[in-house]
């Protein structure tokens, strides 16, 4: 029974083998290429509007087993329109589509479910009048002749394949180029009406350029595109996309949202999202060799995460609004005019983007913190105008090592020590990198500790001090900058002749621009009281308790020798002084001094004195020695 069971699957296969080599045989017989050729070319000039060449066309089976395939080889569509730069609009080494094989021999109907396009290329052209050069299919074929002995009644197509075709697109009418090569699609979906297609598609090119107007945006970029569900329009040039895949130069983004090409323009409308952290140089590269000039020249290094709203026209000027949430992580990166670059970048930013108008494209500054040199900030706020002069509003807390700001300030001015504590700026971008400090408006908080300052030949320190700060000062005579210091203990000292030791020291003073490259006066306006307060000025020592007052100084620095113009008030418990051999010492003196140099001669001393006090010790040497219970006296020297 094994034996007849066995002899009998054997024959059986031997029969059905039989069948498949006289159906192949008789295949490729009856329909030989010289036979199928002329048919398959009748058909395509009853579907097609314009010039066609077909070389030959052959049945297949062995390269697409276990489906019977049709294969037409060396196709041409011709289609002369006006500034194209081709008659030819597509030309392709070989087209094989796939039959319905049940159909083909029920029916005698000839159906195309699947079409696999092999090299060659297209040349879709739109003139400036919206002329396409592609439109070459009937729109109507339902009463073509169908007197054929083969009639292809349908093309039920399930899924179109390009391997390795360029396509070239030129729209005049929007200013649109696109050269793309060796393009390998898949295309799945199904056709409903004449111009509705569904499905899936996969596309990569080793090759992608596509320009609008004189702006680049893909220059020779290997592309990938997964769209794993859409539905297009071919009228209208409408897409709709879901969980769409798109990867150039390594950088890969995920897209829900619609596209339209109706008339002149192109309509976006999508969800835009990086499919895995995105190194921000190799971003920033990218856009500068696709689109040179878009965004200032900045040097960023970095992980981000995008996700991001594009809704708009999209026009030859014209360009989609933008918005978007960014992250970015262990950063770093320089600005072109700054001559600092920040390290520990780490941000979290809302991005408004407007190409069309640089005055409205702005970022809301979540969080954002980094360090540059030992200096480091964390800051929120906004910066608008994000494209032009940016307008910078922010808050945050600083932590500055006082020598990284030697860039701002003069070249005989320098700072040690540091300070910290919470900043507020508003400023032009422009009045940063000038820099023209002036017309910044700051506010600041700062504990200084260590602090040292050397100007020429003055210099100061304290071992720590609070300084309040606000620019500008809103005082007319000194309107640069306002500030207000209080520490335990500073001394200053100006070249070997001035030497000044204060404790408990309480100081609110304007000042105009001390970091001025040509200062040609320093001016201070001030309200100032001391604890104690010990000078020095070449052999003339004062010492007080207690000082108050205010004082109002403009110093001319263009002049080596003039004397400061100072006009001030002094009130104290004690005061000590000596000159030479002279002492005197006054209680609870209240003082008033107006002193500037003489008119003639600007190196000497022109002054207005007015005092009034109690008890007055006066010593001249060992000879002289006068006291007075009180005193009260006006004077001019």
């Amino acid at each position: 029974m094994k034996r007849f069971f066995k002899i009998f699957g054997i024959s059986l296969g031997v029969i059905i083998l039989l069948c498949v080599i006289v159906a192949i045989t008789a295949l490729y017989v009856v329909f030989t290429p010289s036979r199928v050729t002329p048919i398959v070319d009748g058909l395509a000039g009853k579907y097609l509007t314009c010039d066609h060449k077909i070389e030959s066309v052959e049945f297949t089976l062995f390269s697409t087993f276990p489906q019977l395939g049709l294969r037409a080889n060396g196709v041409s569509l011709i289609n002369t329109t006006a500034g194209a730069p081709s008659d030819t609009v597509a030309h392709v080494n070989g087209i094989t589509g796939l039959l319905d094989v049940k159909k083909l021999i029920n029916e005698r109907h000839l159906q195309i479910h699947s079409l696999i396009i092999e090299g060659g290329q297209a040349m879709i052209y739109t003139d400036s009048a919206g002329i396409r050069n592609f439109l070459v299919f009937r729109s109507d074929t339902t009463s073509a002749d169908t007197s054929s002995s083969w009639p292809l009644t349908s093309i039920a197509l399930e899924r179109v394949a390009f391997d390795g075709t360029r396509l070239r697109y030129i729209d005049e009418r929007n200013g649109l180029n696109a050269d793309i090569t060796k393009v390998n699609l898949d295309l799945a979906g199904t056709m409903s009406g004449d111009s509705v297609v569904q499905g899936s598609l996969n596309l990569s090119t080793q090759s992608a350029s596509v320009a609008m107007g004189e702006k680049q945006y893909l220059a020779q970029q290997p592309l990938s595109i997964s769209i794993p569900a859409f539905r297009a329009n071919i009228d209208s040039l409408a897409i709709d996309m879901t969980n769409a895949a798109i990867e150039a130069s390594h950088i890969a983004f995920g897209i829900n949202g619609s596209a339209a090409m109706p008339h002149d323009t192109i309509s976006i409308n999508a969800d835009v999202a990086s499919a895995n952290a995105i190194a921000i140089d190799s971003l920033l590269a990218f856009v500068e060799r696709n689109m040179p000039g878009l965004l200032p020249k900045l040097d960023i290094h970095g992980d981000i995460d995008a996700k991001a709203h594009i809704q708009g026209e999209y026009y030859e000027g014209h360009m989609p609004l933008i918005t978007a949430h960014t992250t970015l992580n262990n950063g770093k990166g320089s600005y072109k005019d700054i001559p600092y670059e920040l390290n520990d970048v780490d941000a979290d930013l809302d991005i408004v983007l407007n190409l069309n108008d640089s005055t409205q494209s702005r970022v809301l500054i979540n969080s954002l913190s980094a360090s540059t040199l030992k200096s480091s900030a964390r800051i929120n706020g906004s910066i608008d105008e994000l494209l032009g002069n940016m307008l910078i509003d922010i808050n945050g807390t600083v932590n500055i090592h006082l020598p990284d700001v030697a860039h701002y300030l003069p070249k005989n001015m320098a700072l040690s020590g540091t300070a910290q504590g919470p900043l507020a700026l508003r400023t032009r971008l422009s009045d940063i990198t000038a820099p023209r400090l002036d017309r910044i408006k700051a506010t600041a908080q700062m504990a200084l500790e260590d602090f040292d300052v050397k100007y020429d030949d003055i210099t100061a320190a304290a071992k720590a001090a609070d300084i309040a700060l606000r620019l500008p000062s809103g005082n007319a005579r000194a309107p640069f900058a306002h500030m207000e210091v209080s520490s335990q203990d500073l001394k200053a000292k100006q070249g070997g002749k001035t030497d000044i030791a204060a404790q408990g020291i309480d100081i609110k003073a304007d000042v105009n621009d001390l970091t001025a490259k040509t200062l040609k006066n320093i001016i201070a306006d001030a309200e100032y009281s001391f604890q104690d307060l010990k000078a020095r000025y070449d052999n003339i020592n004062l010492t007080l308790a207690k000082p108050a007052g205010k004082a109002f100084v403009n110093y001319n620095t263009a002049t080596e020798k003039a004397i400061p113009a100072v006009n001030a008030s002094l009130r104290c418990q004690d005061l000590a002084m000596t000159m030479d051999t002279i002492s005197a010492n006054l209680k609870a003196p209240d003082i008033t001094i107006n002193l500037t140099g003489q008119q003639q001669r600007k190196d000497l001393i022109k002054a207005d004195v007015k005092y009034a006090g109690n008890a007055v010790a006066l010593t001249m040497g060992s000879q002289i020695h006068t006291e007075m219970a009180q005193l009260h006296f006006e004077g001019a020297v």
